[in-house]
C-alpha cells in the first residue's frame, strides 16, 4: 500500500492495547490471527457456542486454554455449514453435539 508505515503503527498501537487489556474479545477464527501474535489465554469463554463449528471453536483453545466456558442455547440456531462435503465429514457439528 501507499502507507506501510501507517499500517505498521496501527498494528503496533492495537497490540499495545491488547497487551494492557484484562479481557480480549475475538471471534473464534480471529483468535488464531496474526494480530494476537504468540499471546496465550488460559481462560476462554465461547459465547454462542452452539453456533460455532467445532473446528472454529478449537482455534482459541490452541492458545494455552486451561479453562473453557461454553455458552449457548441448544434450542436456537445450530452451526451453519454450506459445504456438503464438510457436512459429510461432520465439520459443522458444534462442541455441544
Amino acid at each position: 500500500g501507499r502507507f506501510p508505515d501507517a499500517r505498521f503503527l496501527e498494528i503496533k498501537a492495537i497490540q499495545q492495547l491488547i497487551d494492557r487489556a484484562d479481557v480480549v474479545c475475538a471471534t473464534c477464527v480471529t483468535a488464531g490471527g496474526e494480530l494476537l501474535g504468540n499471546r496465550t489465554f488460559t481462560r476462554v469463554l465461547c459465547d454462542e457456542a452452539t453456533q460455532a463449528h467445532e473446528p472454529a471453536a478449537m482455534v482459541p483453545l490452541t492458545r494455552g486454554c486451561r479453562s473453557l466456558v461454553l455458552i449457548g442455547d441448544h434450542k436456537q440456531l445450530p452451526a451453519t455449514l454450506l459445504s456438503s462435503a464438510a457436512q459429510r465429514l461432520r465439520l459443522g457439528d458444534s462442541l455441544f453435539q
